[in-house]
């Protein structure tokens, strides 16, 4: 007999304790297979599990909401409801599918025929249904059909469209994409937890802006109207408050509806008030004279605008753009930055030769910058940049927020450069018009040229500046419009894009708001929204902007839906269609329900509910607790 090798030997005795690890294995899997087939426990652990994701999903917190100055809500976070099948537990395909068909208001004999391709093809999920409404939530629910199960996730809703798009921004999945949402995005994602300010005070994430929807509303009007011009390609306009910066409403044409934003094209989507614009002849006369005013005349004939040393110190006209944020880029708390790709610099350029003079002024400015500047000669000197965050709900108001950028005060006119404009208001309304409310217009045009596909195009841009007193409380408004001109050249006396009879009739309006806003500020709360989904609430906006109709009746729940781990205001928005007295007892999240989940309503007077304490309620105590019944 031949001795094996002792490598080779080795080999063989590997092998063979392999297989004695590899074949239990198999006969394990096989036996798993078998009782899965037999008795789905499988299943049973994936709703277990799924169930206990539930209960740490409720417990998570939702992106915060924004309000506008009045607290009128801007963005909420709601539930997005879908419903789906696990084929392997239909009890009944026909029976499910003519449950279904009525509630979904689907076609029976299409939802059939998927569920029975489906099976055929071997698959374990089916989706059904997506954004089902509240009504058809609890009417699923209140059947218990085995294999049917929703599953629910947040949707970022924009109850006012695209009312001041552009400054609110948008979000998806949880994470701010654009605007106020994408800037405070850390804060938002907090949601409705409270902080510690320091000083025994707590603040919410709920932010609350400077917009106004009233005002907004109007602006939003005086821009359509104003696009209505058939030579108009686009528009941006925006008021803010010329002593704080703060922007009251924005509103831009093409405008985008949030709710929908990957619709839209990066074109329509990137905010025009950060982009910059060539200055019109007319508005840098302006600024060259407001110059000359802050050095005193340019004594002995030496221009002030130099940059020179002259009577006042080096770069006068200098300084006083930088004291004006003429010079300063476009950095706001809705909007951090450039994307990829956008434009930093002007597209267009002024076709006609500019004056001599206007060397040292500024040649393109954002609307951003123009209207911070004209504020500022209206605050004499003292320029605050605009800013639309002015914090959150419940703390003391225009708190400092621990990120973005703060909307800085001019401050004294002499400690920051000794330029005195106090008569800069009066050569404003030098060059201006007066108009209703002691308002003032100033409208000025400028042929731009700009090259697409390489060739060079003629556009006309149009600038109108409102000034608008209100108590203290003094308001810029800005429009700025581009579009076609009228025949081959601009002339002198070209037709205007811009009606100014369209601002005039709303003036008054708008400095009475803004009145009325700042002596109101102390007094109003915030808006409670509705307890609904996402679909539910997107279908009463719709319903409420086309004829005001009433909600349709909940239907009659007539089995007790489990309700445990939820909270009041959830719990009792289940129990709408409940024909019985509530009792509630406790505070917090509900951890017990009397009767029981599952258990017949008919007949039953009365539903207790019992509440502890959030930091009485863990996942693990009301896993425990529904393990057990209680």
């Amino acid at each position: 007999m031949t001795r094996q090798s002792r490598p080779r030997l080795g080999t063989t005795r590997r092998a063979r304790r392999t297989w004695l690890y590899v074949i239990p294995l198999l006969l394990a899997a096989g036996g798993v297979w078998f009782v899965q087939e037999k008795f789905g426990f499988v299943a049973a652990i994936r709703d277990k599990a799924a169930s206990l994701t539930s209960l740490v999903a409720d417990f998570s917190v939702p992106r915060g909401t924004i309000f506008d100055r009045n607290l009128k809500q801007l963005a909420v976070t709601l539930d997005r409801v879908s419903v789906y099948a696990r084929l392997r537990e239909l009890e009944s395909i026909p029976g499910t599918v003519k449950v279904l068909g009525e509630i979904l208001s689907l076609d029976e004999q299409e939802l059939q025929q998927s569920l029975q391709r489906s099976m055929e093809a071997d698959r374990t999920r089916v989706w059904i249904a997506g954004d089902i409404s509240l009504e058809q939530e609890i009417a699923i629910k209140s059947r218990r059909l085995a294999g049917i199960t929703m599953q629910r996730e947040e949707k970022r809703f924009y109850p006012n469209g695209s009312q001041a798009a552009h400054i609110i921004g948008y979000a998806d999945n949880g994470i701010g994409l654009a605007g106020v949402e994408h800037y405070y995005d850390k804060v938002m994602a907090g949601g409705g937890k409270a902080q510690d300010d320091g000083d025994g005070r707590t603040s919410s994430h709920d932010l609350v802006l400077t917009l106004d929807l009233k005002v907004q509303e109007i602006l939003d009007t005086i821009l359509a109207e104003a696009t209505r011009n058939e030579r108009v390609i686009n528009a941006v306009a925006c008021i803010t408050e010329a002593r704080s910066g703060e922007i009251i409403a924005a509103s831009q044409v093409p405008g985008f509806d949030p709710n929908e934003f990957a619709k839209f094209p990066k074109e329509v989507l990137a905010n025009r008030l950060v982009a910059a614009v060539p200055l019109s002849q007319g508005l840098r006369f302006l600024l060259r004279d407001v110059a000359l005013l802050a050095n005193g005349g340019g004594e002995e004939g030496r221009l002030p605008w130099s940059v020179r040393a002259v009577a006042g110190g080096l770069g006068n006209q200098v300084r006083l753009w930088d004291r004006l944020r003429l010079n300063e880029r476009p950095f706001t708390d809705f909007h951090a930055g450039f994307l990829p790709g956008e434009p930093q610099g002007s597209l267009n350029h002024a076709v006609a030769p500019q004056d001599p003079s206007l060397a040292m002024v500024p040649e393109s400015a954002s609307p951003l910058n123009i209207v911070a500047a004209i504020a500022g000669l209206h605050e004499e000197g003292a320029v605050a940049w605009p800013h639309v965050v002015r914090g959150r709900v419940g703390a003391p108001e225009n708190l400092a927020m621990d990120q973005g950028p703060k909307g800085r005060a001019g401050g004294d006119a002499a400690a920051s450069g000794g330029f005195a404009v106090e008569d800069a208001v009066e050569l404003f309304r030098s060059r201006a018009r007066p108009g209703p409310a002691r308002s003032y217009f100033f409208h000025d045009q400028l042929a731009v040229g700009r090259d697409i596909a390489g060739k060079s195009q003629l556009f006309l841009q149009e600038l109108l500046l409102v000034t608008i007193p209100a108590a203290g409380n003094d308001l810029v408004l800005l429009l700025l419009v581009e579009g076609k001109p009228q025949g081959a050249a601009l002339k002198s006396g070209v037709a205007p894009l811009i009606a100014e009879q369209v601002v005039e009739d709303r003036v008054e309006r708008i400095s009475i708001l803004q009145q009325v806003a700042k002596t109101v500020a102390d007094v109003v709360e915030a808006e409670a929204g509705a307890d609904v989904n996402y679909q539910e609430e997107k279908e009463q906006e719709q319903v409420a902007h086309r004829s005001g109709e009433e909600r349709v009746a909940l239907p009659l729940v007539t089995v007790m839906p489990d309700i445990r781990g939820q909270s009041l205001r959830k719990g009792l928005r289940l129990l709408q269609g409940v024909q019985a007295k509530i009792v509630i007892s406790g505070t917090g999240r509900i951890v017990g329900q009397k009767p029981s989940p599952g258990s017949s309503l008919s007949g039953v007077g009365e539903v207790a509910l019992i509440l502890e304490k959030p930091e009485m309620v863990t996942p693990e105590v009301l896993a425990k607790k529904a393990a057990s019944g209680k």
